[in-house]
């Protein structure tokens, strides 16, 4: 069974990203209501703060790294642990 939302009962979905996003990509999103981009790392307490972090009710963090060195494995995580921390400290 398929449930389907009302577009009022949806909340805006906020993709904060490193750089601008290829086009491709900006057209597969457009289909999507309430969706946007903007420029900015979750690193940067400005950037999560100007995308509304304090507002959100879901947050969901991808790591960008794509090594999976075993050098690396140690702290691969570390900048993204401390960035959710620090969104946790902030709500």
């Amino acid at each position: 069974m398929v449930s389907v939302r009302s577009k009022t009962s949806l909340n805006p979905i906020i993709l904060l990203l490193e750089r601008p996003p290829e086009i491709a990509f900006l057209d597969a999103v457009s289909y999507f209501p309430l969706v946007y981009w903007m420029r900015g790392t979750i690193d940067c307490l400005d950037d999560l703060l100007r995308a509304g972090i304090t507002l959100a009710e879901n947050v969901v963090v991808v790591n960008k790294e794509l090594s999976n060195s075993a050098e690396e494995d140690t702290l691969a995580d570390c900048n993204t642990i401390v960035a959710v921390q620090t969104m946790f400290n902030i709500k």
